[in-house]
């Protein structure tokens, strides 16, 4: 990740309510898998890469996502969300570009089992310099979690 910024991630796996009710929904193509490889990688004691539950491997992806800079990876720039994320106007509730550019990036790495619904601000303590995102991603079944993202600036590395 760039200097500057840090990321941490709570992961509320639970059914929500759809956050517009104006906006038709959107539809993953599939229901999400038992179980992915977790992130970090890790070996679990029968010898086997360990596995987590799909949707806290995918907001770890995201939060990993968020911390990286677009420049990291010079032949996958569209995974380095940092700048996009550090560039969201706190003056706005939600952030469609966003969710557009974490749905490329999903796309990307071939993951078509849920798609990022919204992607909205966080209040934070003025001042404080931390920002916060509400990351809603919904499958192909309809079924709707959310995770809080928050940023904050951390010291120059």
């Amino acid at each position: 990740a760039r200097a500057g910024w840090s990321a941490a991630c709570m992961v509320a796996p639970h059914d929500v309510a759809p956050h517009d009710a104006r906006a038709p929904p959107r539809r993953a193509v599939s229901a999400p898998p038992p179980a992915l490889i977790a992130l970090p990688l890790r070996v679990g004691p029968d010898g086997r890469l360990a596995r987590a539950d799909p949707w806290d491997a995918l907001m770890r992806l995201v939060r990993a996502m968020a911390a990286t800079s677009q420049s990291a990876w010079p032949h996958a720039p569209w995974f380095g969300l940092e700048e996009t994320f550090a560039a969201a106007n706190r003056q706005l509730e939600e952030h469609p570009e966003i969710a557009d550019a974490l749905n490329r990036a999903l796309a990307g790495l071939g993951v078509r089992w849920t798609r990022v619904e919204t992607v909205r601000c966080l209040p934070t303590a003025p001042g404080s310099g931390e920002r916060g995102f509400r990351v809603v991603l919904v499958d192909g079944g309809g079924r709707a979690v959310h995770a809080d993202l928050a940023l904050d600036r951390a010291a120059p590395r």
